[in-house]
């Protein structure tokens, strides 16, 4: 489940037997109640709907870009703990994986907003910190597309934050190798 990477993912991967919980502005505070999701009957729902459809073996959540602006990290850190929970109530039988945000590249950190990969570092720090706290499993998905700066090369996005489709295969590869 996730944002617009994870749609970037959906839509660049090769992967038919995956199931993509994801949509475009995806948030930690919202993702349990916008209905963004398509489920099985057609109808609209969210992605708590979608994901008690059915048992999973693994979930990955993939959340985190949008929020680097957010001034308090203890906010981002209960919505994700309550993510976790809720996730864990549906899925008791899943491996849940909660992945590291990727960074931006440079150029796009250096724009002087909040999406910076001082702020991912951060926020990874958190995600790190709810995961051992929950008892799931934390991906630091950074070293699958990160430079030797640890930023995504610039040849890697057309914007900064968004992967082109090699980039999303290194970082799928990534996920299959390390899980």
């Amino acid at each position: 489940m996730g944002d617009s990477r994870t749609v970037g993912l959906q839509n660049n991967c090769d992967k038919p037997k995956a199931t993509f919980l994801c949509s475009v502005g995806m948030h930690i505070d919202t993702v349990m109640t916008d209905q963004n999701i398509t489920l099985s009957n057609g109808n609209a729902g969210t992605v708590i709907d979608a994901l008690g459809e059915r048992q999973y073996g693994r979930v990955y959540i993939n959340l985190g870009t949008n929020e680097l602006g957010w001034p308090y990290i203890d906010t981002f850190k209960d919505y994700y703990t309550q993510l976790i929970t809720k996730i864990q109530e549906i899925q008791p039988d899943a491996v849940i994986y909660a992945e590291s945000i990727l960074p931006v590249t440079a150029s796009r950190s250096l724009q002087g907003d909040a999406i910076n990969n001082t702020n991912v570092a951060t926020f990874n720090q958190a995600i790190s910190e709810v995961a051992q706290q929950t008892g799931i499993n934390y991906l630091d998905c950074t070293s699958a597309v990160a430079g030797a700066d640890g930023t995504l090369p610039e040849e890697a996005s057309s914007d900064g934050i968004h992967l082109m489709s090699e980039y999303c295969d290194k970082w799928l590869n990534y996920i299959i190798d390390n899980t």
